[in-house]
């Protein structure tokens, strides 16, 4: 029995010698998947991929718009100033929101990302 001990416990300091020799493991490369969006994100982006199908942009980038609409609702702005800037804020070179869109937008808006704040 001692005989087996003694050659297991000289691989032990080989082993953590391995482990230790003083170079740090390369770092991880960083993942390009974003970050997921919070519930309150995914759930004004699912409404407004329904409101207005054809919104340009990733999900995040749609989050990000419809968070910074809150911005304008706390900051007292009228609601035509508001639904204006949705237009121009939602709106890409290749579609342009409507009236009604941006409206129902800055209400999805108003009842998820900005109820998070």
């Amino acid at each position: 029995m001692i005989r087996v001990l003694i050659p297991a416990l000289l691989l032990v300091p080989a082993l953590g010698a391995a482990g230790c020799s003083g170079a740090s493991a390369p770092p991880s490369p960083t993942s390009a998947v974003p970050a997921a969006l919070s519930a309150p994100e995914a759930a004004f982006v699912e409404q407004a991929r329904r409101i207005a199908p054809a919104l340009v942009g990733s999900d995040e980038r749609v989050a990000t718009r419809g968070a910074n609409t809150c911005s304008l609702l706390t900051d007292g702005r009228p609601q035509s100033q508001v639904v204006d800037t949705a237009i121009k804020r939602f709106s890409s070179g290749s579609y342009s929101v409507t009236r009604d869109e941006a409206e129902q937008l800055v209400e999805a808006a108003r009842g998820t990302v900005c109820a998070e704040s």
